[in-house]
């Protein structure tokens, strides 16, 4: 049910994963010459096969615990194994960034490092209202 305010959160969670397709984690501002990352002078999901698959993969269980509404612990779960996820994934793009930037060049990060602060922010408030419609309902299972 995509009224439910944490199903909105969790769709939000799911953009800004998507969203990391397109922005870069990191951009050269100098010309890097025979570098692996910044070949292309930004730093993205497309110059590492596991930031790519870690990100999708948080995505796809945003998106699918939208539909999971009816089995709230289930919700709850995926979301945090998808929090889990994006996490990995900023570690590693931090990772990339730290180690494999030359000291001589002039790196700005990008939008790339919101967007998986925001997945969290969502996330976690889409687990949040998702634990309190769970209070709601067992709550009305005691007045029966």
């Amino acid at each position: 049910m995509i009224q439910r305010i944490q199903s909105i959160f969790m769709l939000i969670s799911a953009i800004c994963a998507g969203l990391l397709m397109k922005l870069p984690f990191a951009r050269s501002e100098t010309n890097i010459t025979n570098h692996l990352l910044y070949n292309n002078g930004k730093l993205d999901l497309t110059d590492n096969i596991i930031l790519m698959a870690l990100v999708l993969l948080s995505a796809f269980l945003a998106f699918i615990s939208i539909f999971l509404y009816r089995n709230r612990k289930l919700q709850v779960s995926i979301s945090y194994v998808g929090i889990l996820f994006i996490l990995g994934a900023l570690g590693a793009a931090f990772w990339l960034y730290w180690s494999n930037t030359p000291d001589s060049a002039n790196i700005s990060l990008g939008l790339g490092f919101l967007m998986p602060i925001m997945y969290l922010v969502f996330s976690l408030l889409a687990v949040h209202f998702i634990k309190k419609d769970d209070n709601l309902v067992k709550s009305m299972d005691r007045l029966r």
